[in-house]
């Protein structure tokens, strides 16, 4: 029953090291027995942290292996077993400690057909799966030097680079120039996103004009000259309108980290257009004509290097992954032994001894006591 196992099993904080910090705390006390209630607030209050501190460095798992049914050596196995299954659900099976950029890369193995639009849409999904994936492993020091297929990250994303030029340009320019319904669909999405991101960069330049504006115009104020007098550690002298020159001065400071901002906005806005201008350059014309076939060979020679380098990045992924999970830290480290309690205690000797000795005296005084047989 689970409510008797939890009255068997009790997990609590403590350390050995807390006894000698409770040791000292009661020495403490002793020794300033009369001290007033100020004096002894206050070595409440210093010891109160460091016995927090040292018992919950630790857990102490007590074992009442008696209330179960079990041996000695059982309660044992199962005071180290509890941190142990600890470790295994919390650390392996849900990952607390594991990277989780690393774990949480998909792993690529469909296989698609690079002659329609569909299977290039996806191929495309899945080169920019593994170039972000390649880029994750390559700065990772950790994951930088693997090799799986005699290519190391660095390896396999330079033949990734040379596949998009090479073949996958080709083919992309090939498929998306034909009459497809999908091919079209994909084209009109591409131009209502460019539409979009001009619209929301127009409105950001409109931005950056009017901070620029309002920081040229707060700019030209006079914060003062320095003093003569101050030799040569002038200080700046604010007269006046001096509070107003502050704010201004506050002003200007908080719009230049938000223009600063909108700049790092512009920044990106601007490389996303030029990405979506280029994949619709790579597509050329309109879509209304059969396009330039490729051949055969140059789609088989294309899928058989897409593979290549699929089944590349996901054995350097397999063994990264292994790799995070070999490095995965333990949740707890054994810091004493079993102790089990004695059936006698020393005190219990003592009471023994004691019990005897109060014996012993009794039976003395009792036979001094009883009267002796009278002879007849």
């Amino acid at each position: 029953d689970v409510s008797e196992l939890s009255k068997a099993l009790v997990v609590e904080y403590g350390t050995a090291n807390s006894a000698g910090v409770l040791a000292e705390y009661q020495a403490a006390l002793s020794a300033n027995s009369k001290a007033g209630p100020d004096q002894i607030a206050l070595i409440n209050e210093r010891y109160e942290s460091r016995l927090r501190d040292a018992s919950r460095r630790g857990l102490r798992i007590s074992v009442n292996y008696v209330a179960l049914g079990l041996s000695k050596s059982q309660g044992e196995a199962l005071a180290y077993a509890l941190p142990k299954t600890w470790n295994q659900v919390f650390a392996e099976k849900f990952r607390i400690f594991a990277d989780k950029g690393i774990l949480g890369l998909p792993v690529i193995a469909a296989d698609l057909d690079l002659t329609t639009s569909l299977g290039v849409l996806e191929a495309e999904l899945q080169l920019r799966a593994i170039s972000d994936g390649l880029q994750s492993l390559n700065t990772d020091s950790r994951y930088s030097a693997l090799v799986a297929n005699g290519s190391t990250p660095a390896d396999a994303a330079k033949m990734l680079k040379d596949f998009g030029r090479i073949y996958f340009d080709p083919i992309y320019a090939s498929v998306f120039s034909r009459s497809d319904e999908l091919a079209n669909v994909y084209r009109r999405d591409l131009e209502l996103n460019l539409v979009e991101v001009e619209t929301a960069l127009e409105e950001l330049n409109e931005r950056i004009r009017s901070i620029i504006d309002i920081q040229g115009s707060g700019g030209s104020q006079d914060f003062g000259q320095p003093s003569a007098a101050s030799g040569a550690t002038a200080q700046l002298q604010i007269e006046g309108d001096a509070l107003d020159q502050l704010v201004s001065l506050s002003k200007t400071a908080s719009l230049a980290e938000y223009l600063q901002n909108s700049f790092d906005e512009r920044s990106e806005l601007t490389r996303t257009k030029a990405n979506l201008l280029t994949r619709m350059k790579k597509m050329g014309g309109d879509g209304d004509g059969d396009g330039q076939l490729l051949s055969d060979q140059f789609l088989l020679t294309a899928d058989a290097r897409l593979s290549g380098i699929k089944e590349t990045y996901a054995n350097l992924l397999a063994a990264a992954q292994e790799t995070a999970r070999q490095e995965t830290a333990s949740l707890y480290s054994v810091a004493s032994g079993i102790q089990a309690p004695k059936l006698i205690q020393r005190r219990d000797l003592l009471f023994i001894a004691l019990a005897l000795a109060l014996g012993g005296m009794l039976a003395v005084i009792s036979a001094l006591l009883w009267p002796e047989p009278q002879a007849e």
